[in-house]
């Protein structure tokens, strides 16, 4: 063999090594990273988003202690493979895991994996402290781009249980009781979603939830929803129906599932936009939107006798936009009488809500610092919780913060608390 054939035969050998090494190399299958990246014991039906590459559908997920082949206590439900570098894993984490870090291991049906390596850490549970206010409020986390889950946390959102987790139609607002009214130990919570209104009930035990199943108790497609504070009642918008409708609201028995018309507002197309109610059930707070106008509050004394509401507020410089009442259960301890909050939509501004503070005839009673940002409020223990907004930026933007953030009514103190929105005391 001459030595230009030789030369040659060496090349192609050295292109067929090279292309074959690409290909391996873009088969190979690695882990990178985990979100979340941890874990506390006892959490329950968690996703975890796995990045990496050469994933396919084939794709088996297991957490191992790091270093070891013992999966410590977490157990994967179910893998959603997304794309060749994306994946979710479901997983449960015992409440007797193995508190210490984790190796994530990717193997396909062909034989090929990639292990990420102390990608993952599994903690201690934080519900497992004597003394937590649990359960003090409910909210939702979106989990990824298909997923919204309800959480039940104590007072200082240090502790959470998963109560639901959907991944139909995304949830509206949601209200919880605890106890409900005839019992010691039992928690609600409802919420709307697509044409119904849906109800779980669960038993807490320490800091321990266990959970019914889910039940729709309304198939009536109302525009704002609220539990009496004994869970028993469900009080909702409906209407108008017609640009000349009466916009109503019903209050539904949610033992025996009879339905009665508690007020009837004017034939001007208006609509509710949000309730609430105070602690006694003898008032109502209502964001009443009009067709063009601008958002009006209102109380509405219960039972409604021939005239029974008063206008409270009506949103500044007659915009439209959300007001997002909520009263408080009991008197303020330093105020000495019960309060509401509102959001006030700034006009001008870009999806910026200033919280308002008033008693139940409308007077301004706000003695902390001004302004606090937030919309969605609800009250517990005396304080505001809120989906947490920032001040105006110089474009004039209030960005939401992803976090319920608690606002105390006498001082101005604002604490966010954890990563959710859609808070609701209970």
């Amino acid at each position: 063999m001459n030595t230009l054939k030789k030369l040659a035969l060496a090349i192609l050998a050295l292109i067929v090594l090279a292309l074959g090494s690409t290909s391996i190399a873009q088969a190979q299958v690695k882990v990178t990273a985990a979100d979340p990246a941890s874990a506390s014991q006892g959490t329950i039906s968690l996703d975890v988003t796995i990045s990496g590459s050469g994933f396919d559908n084939t794709a088996k997920v297991r957490f191992l202690v790091a270093g070891t082949t013992d999966t410590g206590g977490v157990t994967v439900k179910k893998v959603t493979v997304k794309s060749s570098k994306r994946l979710i894993a479901t997983i449960d984490v015992a409440d007797t895991a193995v508190i210490k870090k984790f190796d994530i291991e990717v193997s396909l049906g062909d034989g090929r994996k990639g292990i990420g390596t102390t990608v993952f850490a599994v903690t201690s549970d934080p519900c497992a402290v004597s003394g937590l206010d649990f359960p003090a409020f409910i909210y939702w986390v979106i989990n990824g781009s298909t997923s919204r889950d309800m959480y039940v946390a104590d007072s200082t959102g240090t502790c959470s249980r998963l109560v639901i987790k959907l991944t139909s139609a995304s949830p509206g607002g949601a209200s919880f009781s605890y106890p409900v009214g005839g019992t010691a130990d039992v928690g609600r919570a409802i919420w709307p979603a697509g044409a119904g209104v849906y109800a779980i009930d669960f038993t807490v035990t320490g800091t321990s939830i266990t959970l019914s199943s889910p039940r729709t108790i309304s198939t009536v497609a109302g525009s704002a929803y609220e539990l009496s504070k004994d869970g028993n009642t469900l009080y909702y918008g409906v209407g108008p129906g017609s640009p000349t409708g009466s916009p109503r609201i019903h209050a539904l028995n949610i033992s025996t599932g009879d339905v009665s018309v508690l007020w009837v507002g004017s034939a001007d197309g208006s609509a509710v936009n949000g309730i609430a109610v105070n602690g006694d059930d003898s008032a109502l707070f209502v964001d009443l939107v009009g067709m063009s106008g601008p958002d009006i509050l209102l109380r509405i004394d219960l039972p409604c006798v021939g005239p029974c509401s008063t206008v409270l507020y009506t949103n500044a410089a007659g915009t439209q936009g959300p007001i997002f009442p909520s009263a408080s259960l009991v008197a303020d301890p330093i105020l000495g009488y019960p309060l509401l909050v509102y959001s006030d939509f700034l006009a001008g501004f870009n999806q910026c809500f200033q919280l308002r503070f008033s008693d139940f005839s409308g007077n301004l009673r706000f003695t902390g610092t001004q302004p606090r940002y937030g919309k969605l409020s609800s009250w517990y223990g005396g304080k505001v919780l809120t989906d947490g907004h920032t001040a105006p930026s110089r474009s004039g933007t209030c960005a939401e913060t992803g976090m319920v953030t608690q606002i105390d009514p006498s001082t101005g103190a604002e604490t966010p608390l954890v990563h959710g929105y859609f808070p609701d005391g209970r």
